[in-house]
């Protein structure tokens, strides 16, 4: 027959509870495993792959500063060149309407050569053409007819033989107008025209001064501006009024 010990049966439980607390112990205190990169080696084929790449880089550097170079000195040649074009452009063929600079219109009838050629040579002056009408030494025209130099003379002069036929009228254009003239050529027409009928024109505008009086004119104004206007024609033909004679002409006209 069996028998139940109980001592026993307390006896091995008792012996196995020590264990199962330590197990449990070590499965709550267990530390979390952290995984260590391998140990590094050196590998000399590697280091040499890596200095390769590094010289390729610093070349393509070297390279692309060379080309930014470039191109930075061609932009400043291109806009040094753009530059020196812009400043080689003559100003006397920007002038679009010589009436604005001029607003004289030579007429026969009229003694306004001595202003009308004033005011001509200033403009040419300031537009760097007055050797076209007033030859100078130093600048001749070009002998060669074949050469740069000589067409870019004859554009200069046919602007200023243009402003010379626009600032007359019909009747001098006409008496002046020949085929292939020069712009010197038309100026001195002008001025034979001018001086040739000087004598002439100057005994008939003093005539004409002496004679003025007053009860012509419907005011004091008109008055005194005709004999302002009939000076102005003499100075032009080379018999210029002074103030004294101006003045006692305005005196002794009035009634």
């Amino acid at each position: 027959m069996f028998s139940f010990s109980p001592t026993l049966t307390h006896t091995n439980s008792h012996r196995r509870s020590p264990t199962l607390q330590l197990q449990r112990h070590s499965r709550c205190c267990r530390k979390p495993l952290t995984l260590q990169p391998p140990p590094q080696t050196f590998c000399p084929a590697a280091a040499v792959h890596i200095i390769s790449l590094c010289h390729e880089m610093s070349e393509s550097d070297h390279s692309d500063n060379d080309n930014n170079n470039k191109s930075t000195k061609f932009s400043s040649c291109n806009s040094g060149k753009m530059s020196s074009s812009k400043t080689e452009f003559h100003p006397s063929l920007n002038v679009s309407n010589i009436k604005n600079h001029i607003p004289i219109v030579l007429e026969m009838e009229k003694d306004q050569y001595g202003t009308w050629a004033e005011l001509f040579c200033i403009h040419a002056r300031s537009h760097r053409v007055l050797h076209h009408i007033v030859p100078y030494k130093d600048k001749p025209t070009p002998e060669d007819t074949s050469s740069a130099e000589y067409e870019q003379w004859t554009t200069f002069d046919s602007t200023v033989l243009q402003w010379i036929y626009f600032t007359i009228s019909t009747d001098l254009l006409t008496t002046i107008l020949e085929p292939d003239s020069t712009a010197v050529e038309a100026w001195n027409r002008l001025a034979d025209i001018f001086q040739d009928n000087q004598n002439a024109r100057a005994v008939t505008l003093e005539q004409e001064f002496f004679n003025t009086c007053m009860e012509d004119f419907p005011n004091v104004f008109a008055y005194c501006q005709c004999l302002k206007i009939l000076s102005d024609q003499l100075r032009n033909v080379g018999s210029p009024v002074n103030n004294h004679r101006l003045v006692l002409q305005l005196t002794s006209g009035l009634p």
